[in-house]
């Protein structure tokens, strides 16, 4: 079986259970109950275990730090220059006013932690990549709560700075708690470990069961895939990782900066993730356009399950060359 085979086979599972949650929603055997529900176990409850328990395992070392050092500092100029696509194909549509701004903010917000995390955690396995990934989530949610926020909100209301409180979630909590156990080297107890590692693992299983559970409960028109959808998932699953891996193959090949292949991966796959789910409801608070945001969401998670793959192989196939 060769790398690709392997790779398409774990996104095929990543399929197989949205299959399972859509169906289980369509039918009515899960409800809105259910999905919330779900939604919350997730977040505050299987994913900061993950976090936690994948972070604290790390050996620490300068070289991790490092690089964890230069993926925050990487992550915001990425952030930027997929806004700056978006922006750009959403003025060359010249798409209306809500709609634009969904479209920009959706080229740079992937689902980096019910989709990232998860995949990224099968994908490097035993890899500080996982740590790398955490560290572009602190990024990118950085960016959503203030400048996102303040592009979403039409009576920009509270300036920029506003929501920075909600960068104060389990899933950082598990991270510094996480990053504390590694940089001090405390041992976790064996009992604890072996739960939470339990606990964290179904994070895969039930964060695409959610996804798809979330898809089922949205009835897109086709009239609703326009030109802007088909530019945003080019642009967000497939050239901006591309653009990413370039990036990081010249700073590597022609500066003094190191970038070692787990960050180089996290990197590159948490830019080629699918729109975010929670950006849809940011929309609908903030009075922009709801439905485009959960058209973007709908088509990139289904474009994304074939993307990802040739994106993870195109990685490994030219960090190897």
């Amino acid at each position: 079986m060769d790398g690709f085979e392997v790779i398409f086979n774990k996104v095929a599972l990543l399929g197989i259970l949205t299959l399972i949650g859509y169906t289980a929603y369509k039918t009515k055997w899960l409800g809105d109950e259910v999905k919330a529900g779900l939604q919350k176990i997730i977040f505050r409850l299987t994913l900061p275990m993950l976090i936690f328990t994948v972070i604290s395992g790390f050996k620490y070392s300068g070289e991790l730090l490092g690089n964890g050092l230069i993926v925050f500092l990487l992550s915001y100029p990425i952030l930027a220059l997929q806004y700056f696509m978006g922006w750009g194909t959403a003025k060359m549509l010249n798409l209306p006013v809500g709609k634009k701004t969904v479209h920009a903010l959706h080229t740079i917000f992937g689902n980096v932690v019910f989709l990232g995390y998860p995949l990224i955690a099968a994908l490097f396995p035993d890899s500080p990549a996982f740590f790398f990934a955490a560290i572009y989530h602190l990024a990118q949610m950085t960016i959503i709560w203030t400048f996102g926020v303040y592009k979403l909100d039409s009576r920009k209301e509270g300036g920029v700075f506003k929501n920075l409180r909600k960068l104060i979630n389990p899933n950082t909590i598990a991270f510094a708690f996480g990053f504390i156990f590694m940089t001090l080297s405390i041992p976790v107890p064996a009992v604890v470990k072996q739960t939470f590692t339990g606990i964290g693992s179904s994070s895969l299983y039930l964060s695409m069961i959610y996804i798809g559970m979330l898809m089922a409960g949205f009835k897109p028109a086709w009239k609703d895939f326009g030109w802007d959808v088909l530019l945003l998932n080019i642009n967000k699953l497939l050239i901006a990782p591309v653009l990413v891996l370039m990036i990081i193959i010249f700073l590597n090949q022609f500066t003094l900066i190191e970038i070692t292949f787990p960050a180089a991966g996290a990197l590159v796959m948490q830019s080629a993730m699918p729109c975010m789910a929670i950006l849809v409801i940011l929309a609908r608070s903030y009075g922009a356009d709801e439905n485009a945001a959960m058209v973007n969401v709908f088509s990139t998670t289904l474009a994304g399950l074939l993307t990802l793959p040739f994106i993870f192989w195109l990685l490994n196939w030219w960090w190897y060359l």
